[in-house]
Protein backbone atom coordinates (compact mmCIF):
# COMPACT_ATOMS: atom_id res chain seq x y z
CA UNK A 1 0.00 0.00 0.00
CA UNK A 2 1.31 3.33 -0.79
CA UNK A 3 2.63 5.85 1.90
CA UNK A 4 -0.14 8.33 0.79
CA UNK A 5 -3.13 5.79 1.27
CA UNK A 6 -3.01 4.95 5.27
CA UNK A 7 -3.79 1.25 6.16
CA UNK A 8 -7.53 0.48 7.35
CA UNK A 9 -5.41 -1.26 10.28
CA UNK A 10 -2.19 -0.66 12.38
CA UNK A 11 0.48 -3.31 12.83
CA UNK A 12 -1.66 -4.86 15.94
CA UNK A 13 -4.17 -5.88 13.89
CA UNK A 14 -6.36 -3.29 15.36
CA UNK A 15 -8.35 0.04 13.22
CA UNK A 16 -6.32 3.43 13.12
CA UNK A 17 -9.20 5.55 13.63
CA UNK A 18 -6.55 8.79 13.30
CA UNK A 19 -6.09 7.80 9.16
CA UNK A 20 -9.34 6.29 8.28
CA UNK A 21 -12.37 8.80 6.45
CA UNK A 22 -15.22 9.68 8.57
CA UNK A 23 -17.09 7.33 6.06
CA UNK A 24 -14.52 4.40 6.33
CA UNK A 25 -15.50 4.69 10.07
CA UNK A 26 -19.34 4.87 9.75
CA UNK A 27 -19.51 1.89 6.95
CA UNK A 28 -17.36 0.11 9.77
CA UNK A 29 -20.21 0.94 12.42
CA UNK A 30 -23.01 -0.19 9.69
CA UNK A 31 -20.62 -3.31 8.67
CA UNK A 32 -21.91 -5.78 11.37
CA UNK A 33 -18.80 -5.60 13.74
CA UNK A 34 -18.30 -6.41 17.31
CA UNK A 35 -19.58 -4.13 20.02
CA UNK A 36 -16.31 -2.76 21.47
CA UNK A 37 -15.68 -2.05 17.37
CA UNK A 38 -18.52 -0.50 17.16
CA UNK A 39 -17.85 1.95 20.30
CA UNK A 40 -14.18 2.71 19.80
CA UNK A 41 -15.74 4.16 16.26
CA UNK A 42 -18.13 6.56 17.51
CA UNK A 43 -16.08 7.75 19.81
CA UNK A 44 -13.37 8.39 17.35
CA UNK A 45 -16.34 10.19 15.74
CA UNK A 46 -17.39 12.01 19.02
CA UNK A 47 -13.81 13.23 19.26
CA UNK A 48 -13.45 14.70 15.97
CA UNK A 49 -16.88 16.65 15.79
CA UNK A 50 -15.75 18.08 19.37
CA UNK A 51 -12.56 18.81 18.19
CA UNK A 52 -13.67 20.42 14.36
CA UNK A 53 -11.11 18.36 13.03
CA UNK A 54 -10.43 17.04 9.21
CA UNK A 55 -10.83 13.53 8.35
CA UNK A 56 -7.79 11.06 7.63
CA UNK A 57 -8.27 12.03 3.91
CA UNK A 58 -8.68 15.33 4.43
CA UNK A 59 -12.20 16.56 4.09
CA UNK A 60 -13.90 17.49 6.83
CA UNK A 61 -15.77 16.17 9.58
CA UNK A 62 -19.20 17.04 9.44
CA UNK A 63 -19.43 18.49 5.77
CA UNK A 64 -17.76 15.64 4.03
CA UNK A 65 -20.04 14.67 1.30
CA UNK A 66 -19.27 11.31 1.49
CA UNK A 67 -19.96 11.49 4.88
CA UNK A 68 -23.32 12.33 4.66
CA UNK A 69 -25.43 10.06 2.14
CA UNK A 70 -23.47 6.67 4.12
CA UNK A 71 -24.49 8.42 7.69
CA UNK A 72 -27.61 9.36 6.26
CA UNK A 73 -28.64 5.39 5.27
CA UNK A 74 -26.66 4.03 8.15
CA UNK A 75 -29.36 6.46 10.52
CA UNK A 76 -32.60 5.81 8.30
CA UNK A 77 -31.37 1.71 9.21
CA UNK A 78 -31.21 2.14 12.25
CA UNK A 79 -34.39 4.04 12.37
CA UNK A 80 -35.76 1.47 10.18
CA UNK A 81 -34.98 -0.93 13.16
CA UNK A 82 -36.07 0.90 15.73
CA UNK A 83 -39.76 1.48 14.35
CA UNK A 84 -39.77 -2.87 14.71
CA UNK A 85 -40.16 -1.87 18.25
CA UNK A 86 -42.97 0.61 18.57
CA UNK A 87 -46.12 -0.10 20.75
CA UNK A 88 -48.52 1.20 22.53
CA UNK A 89 -51.02 -0.34 24.78
CA UNK A 90 -53.69 0.55 27.25
CA UNK A 91 -55.93 -0.86 29.98
CA UNK A 92 -55.05 -2.18 33.91
CA UNK A 93 -51.53 -3.30 32.97
CA UNK A 94 -50.47 -3.63 36.58
CA UNK A 95 -51.24 -6.45 38.44
CA UNK A 96 -49.81 -5.29 42.05
CA UNK A 97 -52.37 -2.25 41.77
CA UNK A 98 -53.58 -1.30 45.00
CA UNK A 99 -56.90 -3.30 46.13
CA UNK A 100 -60.04 -1.73 45.35
CA UNK A 101 -61.45 -1.35 48.88
CA UNK A 102 -60.13 -3.06 52.21
CA UNK A 103 -58.86 -6.75 51.68
CA UNK A 104 -61.08 -6.67 48.21
CA UNK A 105 -59.71 -7.44 44.94
CA UNK A 106 -56.65 -6.35 43.12
CA UNK A 107 -58.45 -3.71 40.50
CA UNK A 108 -56.55 -5.94 37.65
CA UNK A 109 -58.56 -8.72 38.65
CA UNK A 110 -61.54 -6.74 39.05
CA UNK A 111 -61.27 -5.39 35.62
CA UNK A 112 -61.14 -8.60 34.45
CA UNK A 113 -64.34 -9.59 36.25
CA UNK A 114 -66.56 -6.56 35.01
CA UNK A 115 -65.09 -6.40 31.65
CA UNK A 116 -65.28 -10.52 30.65
CA UNK A 117 -68.34 -11.50 33.02
CA UNK A 118 -68.71 -13.68 35.25
CA UNK A 119 -71.43 -16.70 34.67
CA UNK A 120 -73.97 -17.84 37.70
CA UNK A 121 -73.44 -20.64 39.44
CA UNK A 122 -76.25 -22.39 38.11
CA UNK A 123 -74.77 -22.37 34.34
CA UNK A 124 -77.53 -19.97 33.61
CA UNK A 125 -77.09 -16.47 33.23
CA UNK A 126 -74.61 -13.97 34.59
CA UNK A 127 -73.46 -13.24 37.93
CA UNK A 128 -71.74 -10.07 36.91
CA UNK A 129 -72.56 -9.06 33.39
CA UNK A 130 -69.63 -8.63 31.16
CA UNK A 131 -69.32 -4.80 30.22
CA UNK A 132 -66.55 -5.09 27.29
CA UNK A 133 -65.63 -1.32 27.50
CA UNK A 134 -62.11 -1.90 26.15
CA UNK A 135 -62.80 -3.83 23.39
CA UNK A 136 -65.69 -1.68 22.18
CA UNK A 137 -62.57 1.41 22.20
CA UNK A 138 -61.12 -0.64 20.08
CA UNK A 139 -63.58 -1.69 17.56
CA UNK A 140 -64.77 2.33 17.55
CA UNK A 141 -60.77 3.95 17.41
CA UNK A 142 -58.81 1.52 16.33
CA UNK A 143 -58.43 3.06 12.81
CA UNK A 144 -57.62 6.30 14.17
CA UNK A 145 -55.01 4.57 16.57
CA UNK A 146 -53.19 3.03 13.45
CA UNK A 147 -53.09 6.20 11.64
CA UNK A 148 -50.92 7.80 15.18
CA UNK A 149 -49.10 4.69 14.46
CA UNK A 150 -48.14 5.22 11.12
CA UNK A 151 -47.52 8.96 12.41
CA UNK A 152 -45.28 7.81 14.82
CA UNK A 153 -43.17 5.33 12.58
CA UNK A 154 -42.75 8.56 9.72
CA UNK A 155 -41.57 10.26 12.96
CA UNK A 156 -38.65 7.94 13.98
CA UNK A 157 -37.80 7.61 10.03
CA UNK A 158 -37.48 11.26 9.40
CA UNK A 159 -35.20 11.58 12.59
CA UNK A 160 -33.36 8.84 12.03
CA UNK A 161 -32.76 10.55 8.35
CA UNK A 162 -31.86 13.71 9.85
CA UNK A 163 -29.57 12.62 12.18
CA UNK A 164 -26.98 10.22 9.94
CA UNK A 165 -24.04 10.37 12.93
CA UNK A 166 -25.31 11.69 16.41
CA UNK A 167 -23.81 10.72 20.17
CA UNK A 168 -27.14 11.78 21.44
CA UNK A 169 -30.12 9.05 21.81
CA UNK A 170 -33.05 10.26 19.65
CA UNK A 171 -35.90 11.59 21.68
CA UNK A 172 -39.15 9.40 22.72
CA UNK A 173 -41.79 9.86 19.91
CA UNK A 174 -44.32 12.53 20.67
CA UNK A 175 -46.63 11.02 18.42
CA UNK A 176 -46.17 8.15 20.77
CA UNK A 177 -46.96 9.91 23.37
CA UNK A 178 -50.08 11.53 21.99
CA UNK A 179 -51.61 8.02 21.13
CA UNK A 180 -50.80 6.92 24.19
CA UNK A 181 -53.17 9.58 25.75
CA UNK A 182 -55.46 9.57 23.30
CA UNK A 183 -55.70 5.60 23.73
CA UNK A 184 -56.17 5.86 27.67
CA UNK A 185 -59.09 8.48 27.15
CA UNK A 186 -60.91 6.60 24.19
CA UNK A 187 -61.23 3.60 26.75
CA UNK A 188 -61.86 5.54 29.70
CA UNK A 189 -64.77 7.17 28.27
CA UNK A 190 -66.51 3.59 26.84
CA UNK A 191 -66.94 3.39 30.31
CA UNK A 192 -70.40 5.29 31.06
CA UNK A 193 -71.53 3.11 27.72
CA UNK A 194 -71.50 -0.10 29.95
CA UNK A 195 -74.05 0.81 32.38
CA UNK A 196 -75.74 -2.81 33.61
CA UNK A 197 -77.89 -2.15 36.59
CA UNK A 198 -76.35 -3.92 39.61
CA UNK A 199 -78.45 -6.52 41.83
CA UNK A 200 -80.55 -4.80 43.85
CA UNK A 201 -78.30 -6.38 47.09
CA UNK A 202 -75.74 -5.16 45.66
CA UNK A 203 -77.30 -1.14 45.37
CA UNK A 204 -78.19 -1.71 49.04
CA UNK A 205 -74.43 -2.32 49.61
CA UNK A 206 -72.95 0.32 47.85
CA UNK A 207 -75.30 2.99 47.84
CA UNK A 208 -75.57 3.47 44.34
CA UNK A 209 -76.57 2.10 40.90
CA UNK A 210 -73.52 2.81 38.61
CA UNK A 211 -71.78 -0.27 38.98
CA UNK A 212 -68.03 1.39 37.40
CA UNK A 213 -68.39 4.83 39.31
CA UNK A 214 -69.37 3.89 42.47
CA UNK A 215 -65.62 5.19 43.73
CA UNK A 216 -63.81 5.97 40.57
CA UNK A 217 -61.27 3.62 41.00
CA UNK A 218 -61.43 1.86 37.67
CA UNK A 219 -61.29 4.78 35.85
CA UNK A 220 -58.09 5.92 37.53
CA UNK A 221 -56.63 2.75 37.21
CA UNK A 222 -56.30 2.67 33.19
CA UNK A 223 -52.95 3.25 32.34
CA UNK A 224 -51.22 3.25 28.78
CA UNK A 225 -47.41 2.35 28.16
CA UNK A 226 -45.42 2.91 25.13
CA UNK A 227 -41.98 2.33 24.05
CA UNK A 228 -39.91 2.75 21.34
CA UNK A 229 -37.25 0.48 21.70
CA UNK A 230 -34.97 2.49 24.20
CA UNK A 231 -37.32 3.69 26.17
CA UNK A 232 -40.51 2.82 28.30
CA UNK A 233 -43.06 5.38 29.30
CA UNK A 234 -46.29 5.44 31.48
CA UNK A 235 -49.25 7.79 31.44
Amino acid sequence: MSENRPSIKNVAGHYDWASLSDAQISGIIGSGADSRTVRLARAALRRRAAAGSSSGTGSPTVASSKTKPMGRTLGALAALRRTRALESKTGILRADNEPREGDGPLMADLATWLHYGVPGTDGDGWRIPPRPWVEAAGEQHGPAWQDRMADTVREVLRWGWRHPVTTRPPPFPAFLRRLMAEMRGDVVRQIPFWQVPNADSTIARKGSDGPLFDTGALQQAHHSQGTDGRTTEVV
